[in-house]
């Protein structure tokens, strides 16, 4: 049975224990663009069997609205 899970932002130690006790079909990142900036290697290291995906996505206020929203649906639904 398919599961998905929405997850705030984690630590590297807690990312890697909830990536070890679960297994998962892919992996998909939401990370908007000052943080990937400033964290473009935070993966490097982490060993994954599934797909990893990402989308990075303006971080300001003006991209909180429905428009972001529908982006984001879009690219998870691409990734199915």
């Amino acid at each position: 049975m398919s599961q998905n899970k929405i997850l705030p932002y984690q630590s590297r130690h807690d990312l890697q224990e909830l990536l070890s006790k679960n297994q998962y079909t892919a992996l998909f990142f939401i990370v908007d663009d000052q943080v990937a900036a400033l964290h473009s290697d935070y993966l490097k290291g982490f060993s994954f069997d599934c797909p990893i995906f990402s989308l990075i996505i303006q971080g300001s206020e003006l991209s909180k609205n429905i428009e972001s929203v529908y982006t984001i649906w879009k690219e998870l639904l691409k990734k199915l």
